[in-house]
């Protein structure tokens, strides 16, 4: 075996990240750099009537304003990153006078320092002919969304759950609910700006997805994608919110183009609550049955959630209920309700957060009255094999979990009444157990690397959905380049797999990532 596999690598960014000096993207400076603000709605639902800038525009500083009456035609965002309960906006922002939530952007003001651009923004003067909001799921009609982001089926259902509740020995009905949760990276979102040529863009942007942001900013200014370049060097924690087109982005390129000149657009603490996106509300009813002996014979996951008038994705709540628990009845179902709040995203195991939450209290509330062990109760309904799929499982430990569990946390020693449980002092302890579950799905992936032939160090890595198994060069001089192909799950394990195999195929390769002299700097 390589004598470097099995050795501990430092994480190539992890000293940077901890002396200060990793630099995100509202620390890159630019000449001549302009400061943006936003101008944001006030109301939830209605339109613009009229925009007064007059007193902006006199304030000391201001370079220009960018709105609907000024800004550029976009071209509609691809349907594939907007339809299918994809997790994007489908409006393109400055297009019309519709506003749809409160914080909605409707433009930008561009001052020479931050104090002057944020000065000006206060004093612009917006009129609204404005409607009554529908903030509430009972606000409006509920319709059935297909799929989650174009993939899983959101309506899904196994044998009869009617007949199975009507049989069942032990039932509850019950219904959970889960807020509206909001991003808070320690970072907050910016963005960069500038036209290198009046074809040519470069963008600095804290962003997970630096390829499909290529795409809506190429696409919308009708640009080649190669003449967009984004760079994002770190990323200051995302929860989701940095994974898809927000508005922020093209209005600060606009304004950029506008005033020609490269322009900063950072948000504030509190605009992560109105323009990078959250984790929906929830709503969602359990009908649960189990015979004498303690066996599922029906479950039922009804589930209402909302999204913006401007997008169609669905918190997937009940996905995990398909297929976690042996049971012959299963009826899973998802509807969806268009209200005038922020649009909703993927954040942090979306739907199995607040689904398998849901479900879990289900399963202990059942279990209760059925008066079984809540371990014992998932023990005889334990799952040998996905049923919603009916196909085996690549591997699962989940049985051992809750064995060793039980053994290191002393659950025999527990008091099975609930509320009976008292410390010394008197204060109640809580005692209980549930199951996680995230789904780990597989794709092909594969890196590539380039090396230079004096400094043999890793230059960069980037992953593609298939990679040819072969070796080959890059180019004649002066790096070479290997492909190797890897199926993996996610990026990361992708590039990691691909290092340990890059190191063991290239002697005295050390995976050192920094830039070579001839390759241009921010590339």
């Amino acid at each position: 075996m390589n004598a470097t596999i099995g050795k501990p690598l430092t994480r190539i960014d992890s000293n940077l990240k901890v002396i200060g000096a990793a630099t995100y993207a509202a620390e890159f400076q630019r000449p001549q750099l302009a400061y943006g603000v936003l101008i944001q709605s006030t109301i939830a639902n209605g339109r613009v009537a009229k925009i007064d800038l007059s007193n902006a525009k006199s304030t000391p500083g201001v370079i220009g304003i960018l709105t609907r009456e000024n800004a550029p035609r976009f071209k509609p965002y691809p349907d594939n990153l907007t339809k299918n309960g994809a997790p994007g906006e489908s409006r393109v922002p400055l297009q019309d006078d519709n506003v749809y939530c409160v914080g909605q952007h409707l433009g930008i003001v561009v001052a020479e320092t931050l104090e002057q651009a944020t000065h000006a923004a206060s004093l612009v003067r917006i009129q609204y002919e404005e409607k009554s909001p529908l903030v509430s799921l009972s606000d409006a009609n509920p319709v059935q969304p297909e799929k989650f982001i174009g993939r899983e089926k959101l309506q899904a259902k196994r044998g009869d759950v009617n007949g199975g509740l009507a049989t069942a020995a032990h039932r509850i009905d019950a219904v959970y609910s889960t807020p509206i949760e909001n991003h808070n990276p320690i970072e907050t979102t910016s963005t960069t700006a500038e036209w290198e040529a009046s074809d040519r863009l470069l963008i600095h942007e804290s962003t997970r997805g630096i390829k499909q942001l290529q795409k809506v900013i190429s696409n919308s200014f009708g640009l080649p994608p190669e003449n967009v370049r984004i760079i994002c060097k770190f990323v200051g924690g995302a929860f989701g919110s940095k994974g898809f087109q927000w508005s922020h982005t093209l209005l600060a390129a606009a304004a950029a183009q506008l005033v020609q000149r490269p322009v900063k657009l950072t948000f504030t603490r509190s605009q992560m609550f109105d323009s990078a996106g959250q984790r929906a509300y929830t709503d969602q009813r359990f009908s649960l049955g189990a015979d004498k002996t303690g066996k599922l014979v029906a479950l039922r996951h009804a589930t209402t959630t909302h999204c913006s008038p401007v997008s169609e994705y669905t918190e997937p709540c009940g996905n995990m209920s398909r297929m976690l628990y042996s049971c012959p009845n299963v009826e899973v179902s998802h509807q969806l309700v268009r209200l005038n709040l922020t649009t909703p995203c993927p954040m942090r195991a979306p739907g199995e957060a607040p689904g398998v939450f849901a479900l879990e209290c289900a399963l202990d509330e059942l279990a209760h009255k059925a008066d079984i062990d809540p371990i014992d109760f998932r023990m005889r309904n334990y799952a040998e094999f996905n049923e919603f799929e009916n196909k085996p499982w690549s591997n699962k430990k989940l049985r051992e979990c809750y064995q060793r569990g039980a053994e290191k946390f002393g659950w025999s020693k527990r008091s099975k009444k609930p509320g009976s449980m008292r410390a010394a002092d008197g204060s109640q302890i809580g005692f209980g157990m549930a199951t996680a579950i995230y789904p780990a799905g597989q794709q092909k992936a594969g890196a590539i690397a380039v090396l230079t032939k004096t400094e043999r160090s890793l230059y960069a890595a980037r992953l593609t959905r298939s990679a040819p198994a072969r070796t080959r060069p890059c180019r004649s001089s002066p790096p070479t380049l290997w492909e190797f192909p890897s199926r993996r799950s996610a990026s990361n394990l992708a590039t990691r797999n691909f290092q340990k195999r890059l190191i063991m195929a290239v002697p005295g390769l050390h995976p050192v990532l920094r830039r070579p002299s001839w390759v241009p700097a921010g590339s």
